[in-house]
């Protein structure tokens, strides 16, 4: 038995929606009986702005500094500055956690530290996104 369902669902005109319901009952069918938390919401996730900035301005920027790809700096700085601990038999181990999992607010936090650690140790200044010319990171895939 199943012991957690993750579904997106959208909500309209006051009314949930649940996509491929079929699927999203047998789903749920697969779990045990009893109570389970639920949450309806979460639309304070990082936003396609915050996306932007990050691979289109930050990343480039310090890759461009330290001649690696944009991908081989997301993975640096999710581990120095978004470190996940996980627990394998008896061993510890550290992996960068997940930016697109962040709430606005974290990944605020986030920005301001990978602008700091940037400063601190490249000499570099990374601008904030309401100093980076409209348009200038909108292509950006993500």
């Amino acid at each position: 038995m199943s012991s957690k369902v993750e579904w997106i669902a959208q909500i309209s005109r006051g009314r949930l929606i649940i996509p491929n319901r079929e699927a999203f009952l047998a789903a749920v069918s697969q779990l045990e009986d009893g109570t389970v938390p639920m949450r309806i919401g979460g639309g304070n996730k990082r936003s396609s702005a915050q996306n932007r900035w990050l691979w289109g301005v930050a990343y480039p920027m310090i890759a461009e500094k330290l001649g690696y790809e944009t991908w081989e700096v997301h993975e640096v700085m999710k581990l120095k500055l978004n470190p996940v601990h996980l627990e394998i038999g008896d061993e510890v181990m550290t992996v960068g956690g997940s930016t697109a999992k962040m709430s606005k607010e974290r990944f605020s936090e986030y920005k301001e530290q990978l602008q700091r650690w940037a400063a601190q140790f490249l000499g570099l200044y990374i601008p904030d996104p309401n100093e980076v010319p409209i348009g200038a990171f909108d292509e950006v895939p993500g």
